[in-house]
């Protein structure tokens, strides 16, 4: 996609729309700017309770649905509502989990903070814990990403609500002198020790900004704020912990060769087949 991006001049925007968000790119500032002395753990999160599936039996498609085409490449399967609108999400044939339809978002504004592309390693844990509802993507997980000098954890919950400092949804950045938390809300830095508010904003999601972003550089063909070669290495993060966990061990990722170091079983898992007569591009 980025190449073909890139050959045809085209502008693309990913649809990780904090980019665009006006509080987001403050709290990015503030991350960067020293205050926070030295930043040793980031951490991102989403916990809330979900309903479970409807166990509901197979049957047709709605009317008007071309579900051989709904499936694309993924495997052919009889028509479930658990695996369509809004569910697919939750099934690996066509998503990928919370890590994906969440994660992405939070980790690619901790990625933009602390201005790094990929980690050298990753190791994840989790599974399908509470909800055995008949999805194959893990509602608990935990990854961690080491980069040098830091590492980020991302951590979801589907099931307990419990808060991570006080926020059921946000990311943070742990720093020697200071501690940085936002979520869709605004951001408050915390001092040390003493943890005082020495900083804050409000905001909220906007976004129509992003949609403007979008739209302005098709008109003057500058680069938009989540552009495809962005949104491909925060999503790499997501794709390399959902790897690990699946293979429950810790992974070593060759950022230049887009490759685990010695290990060709989690190299295998970076591609998929695709159901004929769809084929991926080279």
């Amino acid at each position: 996609m980025i190449r073909a991006a890139r050959q045809n001049k085209r502008v693309v925007q990913l649809g990780t729309q904090l980019r665009s968000t006006e509080h987001m790119k403050t709290a990015v500032e503030y991350a960067r700017s020293g205050k926070l002395g030295k930043i040793g753990l980031c951490r991102a999160w989403i916990v809330g309770k979900h309903s479970p599936l409807s166990h509901g039996p197979d049957k047709n498609p709605p009317k008007g649905v071309d579900y051989n085409m709904w499936l694309g490449p993924a495997p052919r399967r009889r028509f479930n509502p658990d695996c369509f609108h809004v569910n697919w999400r939750w099934f690996k044939d066509y998503g990928t989990g919370q890590f994906g339809g969440r994660a992405v978002h939070l980790l690619d504004i901790v990625r933009w903070g602390m201005n790094v592309d990929y980690p050298k390693a990753v190791a994840s844990t989790g599974g399908i814990f509470h909800l055995h509802d008949g999805r194959d993507t893990p509602d608990t997980q935990v990854a961690t990403f080491d980069f040098p000098g830091f590492s980020v954890v991302w951590e979801h919950r589907m099931w307990s609500s419990h808060p991570i400092g006080n926020r059921g949804l946000g990311f943070a950045f742990y720093g020697s002198e200071g501690t940085l938390v936002v979520d869709y809300g605004g951001w408050k830095v915390y001092s040390e020790p003493k943890r005082e508010v020495v900083a804050d904003q409000t905001g909220s999601l906007n976004h129509g900004a992003h949609v403007r972003n979008f739209l302005e550089c098709v008109k003057s063909r500058k680069m938009p704020n989540a552009d495809v070669e962005t949104g491909y290495r925060t999503t790499s993060w997501c794709l390399l912990g959902i790897i690990a966990q699946r293979l429950g061990r810790k992974l070593h990722f060759d950022a230049r060769r887009q490759r685990f170091i010695g290990d060709e079983q989690a190299n295998r898992l970076l591609s998929r087949p695709y159901r004929s007569p769809w084929v991926l591009p080279v």
